[in-house]
């Protein structure tokens, strides 16, 4: 197991039973910006909007939050999402 530390906003974290984790639309986004394979980005971005889990507005804001990789990765999982 690989333990990450980051600054998170209060709107990235879900209590679990005795842990807390990062939110699938951060989790996506930190994908991106870490330059993923474009096709696993394009395949979780499909995934949590179809089940509710995301809004392409809170994908892009969260990524833009991220940086320049992040955003870029996220408009191009939209893109072909359309």
């Amino acid at each position: 197991m690989i333990l990450h530390r980051a600054e998170l906003a209060q709107d990235e974290i879900e209590e679990r039973d005795g842990y807390r984790v990062t939110t699938p639309v951060r989790a996506i986004i930190e994908c991106a910006a870490a330059q993923v394979d474009q096709d696993v980005v394009d395949s979780a971005v499909v995934e949590a909007l179809e089940r509710g889990l995301a809004t392409r507005r809170r994908l892009l804001h969260t990524a833009q939050r991220l940086g320049a990789r992040a955003e870029l990765g996220i408009e191009r999982a939209l893109q072909e999402a359309q």
